[in-house]
């Protein structure tokens, strides 16, 4: 009998552990703080929180160094451009991470120029990057040739990029 209890409420036990797993959690990490919420908007210069509680708070994105969204994360990283590191710092998708290494997918728009007899930017499309980093130093940027090794290093599936 006490076996029986004791199955049951292992069982029990896992099935709420899994649950609570599988219970995506959205939040934001700033400088100072981690903010729980129910859900994230990113603008252009702010991140428009709405917490649990259902209040709406407007935080600048420059003090936002992650947030979780949907059960993606998203880390700000040192953007290099030809193996050397920028000025600039962008949000990237965390897929993948092994061993200290961090496998990013960093999305951006690319164009050929900007067209003034259209008034817009002429083929711009969105491109996606593969980068692996070792804390904030790019380690490997992923590219045709050496992606499936990559991909199965980091047990990963599902990423499309360029």
């Amino acid at each position: 009998m006490k076996t029986n209890l004791l199955i049951l409420l292992t069982a029990l036990v896992s099935m709420v552990a899994n649950a609570i797993e599988k219970d995506e959690i959205n939040y934001v990490i700033t400088n100072e703080d981690t903010i729980i919420c129910k859900d994230i908007s990113m603008g252009f210069t702010n991140a428009k929180i709405t917490k649990t509680n259902g209040e709406e708070v407007k935080i600048s994105k420059e003090d936002v160094e992650a947030y979780k969204v949907n059960g993606k994360l998203y880390e700000k990283k040192i953007v290099f451009r030809n193996k050397k590191a920028t000025d600039n710092r962008a949000y990237m998708e965390l897929v993948g991470q092994r061993n200290g290494l961090k496998l990013y997918c960093y999305k951006f728009i690319a164009d050929s120029g900007w067209d003034t007899s259209k008034g817009n930017y002429e083929n711009a499309r969105e491109v996606a990057t593969l980068l692996v980093y070792r804390d904030n130093n790019l380690y490997l940027e992923v590219d045709k040739q050496n992606a499936p090794t990559i991909l199965d290093y980091f047990h990963v599936t599902d990423v499309q990029f360029e």
